[in-house]
């Protein structure tokens, strides 16, 4: 495997994670979901309170997360079936595989909708959040703790690989919160100037295949070590699973 030439300086990455809505969703999944239910009012004003400062990350969590309450699983499915895609993702992740790079998910959705995209786009392993799915429904939440520093911690412990061999892309202020940590940050089709500039790489395109050459080598031979801290509460919080674990 030969180094290209560009700002790459540090090893080659073993583990590339995505986030989920605006990156690899184009748009934002849980307006869709919202829409379904008829509460597109209640989810516009939900974004105007937590881009406004009103709403905390765990407070807008716990309201987009609600808009599922009660909805059948199959339908939550069929709403994901029917939502746009970064095109040529299957065959990008399928060169990832080429390579032996490990494909994650690292969002803020929860288990049911990882899963999901495990089984239709080849993701190796994902780390979401937990939400009870119970006789074929989906339960409501009341506490939501979510870092997803701390999803980090998890895919890393789950592959045993070290953050300087990872590369996570994504288009929100969560997502920039984690770039420091590992050895690329890549601000994917992000509309947000604050993760932009926070980010090591920014990307615009509708093709996944033009990521491939960013997903080789780490930008950052030497990422900040991980916040040590309590672990969060059970439910709500961060979970890392395989397909079919």
């Amino acid at each position: 495997m030969e180094r290209q030439e560009g700002p790459y300086a540090g090893k080659p990455i073993r583990l590339v994670s995505f986030d989920v809505d605006g990156t690899i969703a184009i748009g934002h999944g849980w307006r869709a979901i919202a829409s379904f239910r008829g509460e597109e009012e209640a989810f516009d004003r939900a974004q105007d309170l937590f881009v406004g400062g009103e709403a905390t990350e765990d407070e807008h969590l716990r309201r987009l997360l609600n808009f599922a309450r009660g909805l059948p699983l199959s339908d939550l499915e069929g709403i994901l079936d029917r939502t746009h895609h970064l095109p040529h993702l299957v065959p990008t992740i399928a060169a990832l595989h080429a390579r032996g790079t490990k494909v994650a998910l690292l969002t803020h959705n929860p288990l049911y909708v990882c899963r999901w995209y495990a089984r239709h786009y080849g993701f190796d392993l994902f780390a979401g959040v937990q939400q009870s799915v119970r006789d074929g429904t989906i339960q409501g939440v009341r506490n939501v703790h979510v870092d997803k520093r701390e999803g980090l911690r998890l895919l890393l412990q789950a592959t045993g690989s070290s953050p300087s061999e990872v590369v996570h892309l994504g288009d929100g202020l969560a997502d920039a919160r984690v770039f420091p940590y590992v050895a690329s940050g890549i601000a994917l089709n992000s509309r947000i100037p604050e993760v932009r500039a926070r980010a090591d790489l920014t990307v615009d395109t509708r093709d996944a295949r033009k990521l491939l050459p960013l997903l080789r080598y780490g930008v950052r031979a030497h990422p900040r070590p991980l916040p040590s801290g309590d672990p969060p509460p059970r439910v709500g919080s961060f979970r890392c699973e395989r397909l079919g674990s």
